[in-house]
């Protein structure tokens, strides 16, 4: 029954994966699975193009600034590797203000999904050891039991799971972040997320890859099946 979890957890991930990342296909090739960019073309305005490319913006009026960041990535994008630097830079700029309201965002149901996932990804890469809290409470949220029996519920798995990878990022203490994973390890009542901050565990003690490499490498595994 573990495994199967286990499987299905991976698969989402992977859907996940292909959804935010449409530009990178996996194919097969020679035996080997390499990543190679989609020749998909998409128009996108001149706006949208001005906003992907200019610098981090401002910091004003956040949950606007976040649902178009979070709009743009859905999208067909030929420098993926630009648009994360600027994302992670736009993150280390933000106060613990912000970092809060990232949170509420993060656990708030009534917000679109992109929104919340992209929320969590950024209080990870504002790298700030004080925000190992914060992922802490997202990571150990009740989930609604309404939501428990369908995919909405496998959603909120993976916001808990993003904020556990998101612990690995920041610049803490590595006692203080052994201390968080191992409390949120005990505290979880989702076998998945005390899982997966095991493994962080693990990683963090140098003895194992990082859960989300982890996560890739067997994505991988599937698809030359």
């Amino acid at each position: 029954m573990k495994k199967t979890i286990t499987v299905f957890m991976i698969l989402f991930f992977g859907v996940w994966f292909f959804l935010k990342n449409p530009i990178q296909l996996f194919q097969k090739k020679n035996g080997i699975i390499s990543s190679v960019e989609s020749n998909l073309e998409k128009k996108i305005d001149d706006q949208a193009l001005v906003e992907k490319t200019a610098s981090a913006p401002i910091l004003a009026d956040l949950p606007g600034l976040l649902q178009k960041e979070a709009a743009l990535i859905g999208r067909i994008d030929s420098q993926p590797e630009d648009t994360l630097e600027r994302l992670q830079k736009w993150a280390q700029n933000f106060n613990y203000n912000q970092i809060n309201e990232l949170q509420k965002i993060a656990l708030d149901i009534q917000k679109p999904q992109d929104d919340r996932f992209l929320a969590v990804m950024l209080i990870g890469w504002s790298r700030k050891p004080e925000a190992l809290e914060n992922l802490k409470v997202i990571a150990l949220a009740k989930v609604d039991s309404f939501l428990s029996p369908n995919r909405l519920g496998d959603f909120e798995n993976i916001i808990r799971m993003q904020a556990i990878d998101g612990m690995i990022s920041l610049q803490a203490r590595t006692e203080d972040l052994l201390e968080t994973l191992k409390i949120v390890a005990s505290k979880s009542d989702d076998s998945n997320i005390a899982d997966r901050s095991h493994r962080a565990i693990w990683a963090t003690l140098g003895q194992a890859k990082k859960p989300e490499e982890q996560d890739k490498k067997a994505l991988e595994e599937i698809l030359k099946k």
